[in-house]
């Protein structure tokens, strides 16, 4: 689950990051970019874009739609667009926990009931996907991703069972179930052409999916304590306390890509591109940003060190790699 803890004068803070040629919502404070994680200094320009002060509360998640960033802020998902004031594009009844942005909507969990809950991308009212309620009363969502007009999501439900489901209209489709234990809290999904990938941390699992409802299969993720996965190339990439892992999307043995890291005590949040891998991690007090090329043994450079950031969610597109922080200084950052 998210941990959210207090931020100095009983304030809830939140920060949201925007890494590489992203282009800024307007003027802000230049800082000089990080020490390499290797001894290298970065030459990236990190700015702070927007204050914290802009926005309703403390952010949790974020999705890309094109120049636009989707935050979920409490209750409502806000929309940041360069040049102009965030704007609130609708409010669910319940604190939000995960996005995603289709074609025309955005779509959003909160952790009460089985179903997403969607609003349009222009705005206006947020409502269930679907109206009906489902066969098992304590089914609950728990991580969604959307790709176009089709959205996938997985739940939680009795006695642990865990249910994918793909809807492109008003009628789900269950592609995908498998029993486990315990509550992974909220998962994220990662796809490609052909499956739909995620880890379930209670089980210590890797999962692939068919996208069209074919067939399915695990892997073991030794140690994994993450439910934030990546893909890159023809592997599955996991984290398993300061170190990284991948396993090829086959299913096989699991290959260490970067070792444990004595300023590494956990790693929080994982994304990738077909040349970089992003993640976030943090020590004792002081949180980072880093990149590598995914490669094992590759140096890794750090993009952002100066953060209080505890959870939080990272995205890359297009050449640009977006993370933002249940915690930390409250404001937009830019690095490149």
């Amino acid at each position: 689950m998210v941990a959210l803890r207090r931020a100095p004068k009983g304030r809830l803070a939140f920060a949201l990051v925007v890494g590489s040629a992203l282009s800024g919502c307007g003027g802000g404070t230049s800082h000089e970019g990080a020490a390499g994680g290797d001894g290298g200094a970065s030459a990236r320009d990190v700015r702070v874009l927007l204050d914290e002060s802009a926005l309703p509360g403390h952010a949790v998640d974020l999705a890309v739609d094109g120049e636009r960033i989707l935050v979920a802020v409490g209750r409502a998902v806000v929309s940041l667009v360069e040049g102009q004031p965030p704007e609130v594009l609708c409010t669910l009844e319940e604190p939000i926990l995960q996005l995603a942005v289709g074609s025309t909507r955005v779509f959003a969990i909160t952790g009460r009931g089985p179903w997403p809950a969607v609003c349009s991308l222009g705005g206006g009212v947020a409502a269930p996907l679907l109206s009906t309620a489902s066969a098992d009363p304590v089914e609950v969502a728990r991580g969604l991703l959307a790709e176009g007009d089709t959205v996938y999501w997985i739940t939680v439900g009795s006695f642990g069972t865990r249910r994918l489901y793909r809807s492109a209209g008003e009628v789900p489709e269950e592609i995908s179930s498998f029993h486990g234990e315990g509550d992974p809290g909220v998962m994220h999904l990662a796809m490609d052409a052909a499956r739909v990938y995620w880890s379930d941390a209670a089980t210590g699992t890797l999962h692939r999916a068919s996208r069209d409802g074919g067939d399915s299969g695990w892997s073991l993720a030794p140690g994994i304590n993450t439910t934030q996965i990546a893909l890159q190339g023809a592997s599955v990439l996991w984290a398993a306390g300061g170190s990284l892992h991948r396993t090829p999307k086959e299913g096989g043995t699991p290959e260490v890509v970067v070792g444990p890291q004595i300023d590494t005590d956990r790693i929080w949040a994982l994304a990738s591109d077909e040349e970089s891998l992003f993640w976030g991690g943090i020590h004792l007090e002081e949180s980072f940003i880093r990149l590598s090329s995914g490669g094992a043994g590759a140096p890794h450079e750090d993009i952002w060190r100066e953060g209080d950031c505890w959870d939080g969610a990272l995205e890359v597109s297009q050449g640009v790699v977006h993370w933002v922080c249940t915690l930390g200084k409250g404001a937009v950052y830019r690095a490149r």
